[in-house]
């Protein structure tokens, strides 16, 4: 994956002018495609897949919900850097880094992910930590709902 970004941004550095614009954007536009379908089957599914793997079954709607969340939060922070790094670093440069943390990305997840593969979700070795996570969490969460001095002496403790 980082080989067609790396790609993709060298590409860039074609500045012939006797070429046509859609000549020097054609190899770009190719090199992101090609990034696009190695990340839909590499790292792309591997934070929704191993998270709904490691979660407990009673907790995996809320594991699952956080992970989408930080996935979702980090991919609105590169779409908002990437223009302003496009300026300062050149689109090339831009491209580059990104290659560099796409392979950093790749180590971590090779060195630091643990093969769940023909494990039950409650013989993972993190269960116990993610269980007592979840726990606390939603245990906080409640007490904020079921403490009666919230809502008046008079009134109800309304319920989900």
């Amino acid at each position: 994956m980082c080989i067609f970004l790396l790609a993709a941004g060298l590409s860039l550095l074609n500045d012939d002018p006797s070429l046509s614009r859609g000549a020097r954007i054609g190899p770009v536009v190719l090199f992101v495609y090609l990034f696009t379908i190695m990340y839909s089957f590499g790292e792309g599914p591997v934070a929704f897949q191993y998270s709904a793997e490691v979660f407990p079954t009673i907790h995996r709607e809320q594991g699952m919900a956080w992970a989408v969340c930080i996935n979702n939060t980090f991919a609105g922070i590169l779409g908002l850097t990437f223009p302003r790094m496009q300026t300062v670093m050149s689109p090339t440069g831009a491209f580059g880094f990104y290659a560099g943390l796409n392979l950093i990305a790749w180590f971590m997840i090779f060195a630091f992910v643990r093969e769940t593969k023909q494990l039950v979700s409650t013989s993972s070795p993190w269960m116990s930590v993610i269980r007592f996570v979840c726990v606390c969490l939603l245990t906080y969460i409640d007490a904020g709902r079921n403490r009666p001095g919230l809502h008046g002496p008079d009134e109800a403790v309304p319920r989900l």
